[in-house]
């Protein structure tokens, strides 16, 4: 997705998949959380291949990822 943000490229199909996706994801974890009763959220879901969030601008980088493939900070 950043990459076609960078590239100016669009997906809209792609996009809808991933929109998709995100949400599906947030209703289990919403399901979830009332089933289990507990009251807390979670606070951050991984999924395989996916680092995080660069600290200095944002952008989303690779588990393997040194640096930001954006800005070039180092992770």
């Amino acid at each position: 997705m950043v990459e076609l943000h960078r590239s100016g490229r669009q997906q809209p199909e792609l996009v809808k998949e991933k929109v998709a996706a995100a949400a599906s994801t947030h209703q289990e974890l919403s399901t979830l959380e009332s089933a289990l009763g507990d009251g807390q959220g979670v606070g951050e879901v991984r999924q395989a291949g996916i680092g995080g969030a660069c600290p200095e601008c944002g952008t989303v980088h690779g588990s393997v990822d040194r640096y930001c493939s954006w800005c070039g900070h180092q992770l």
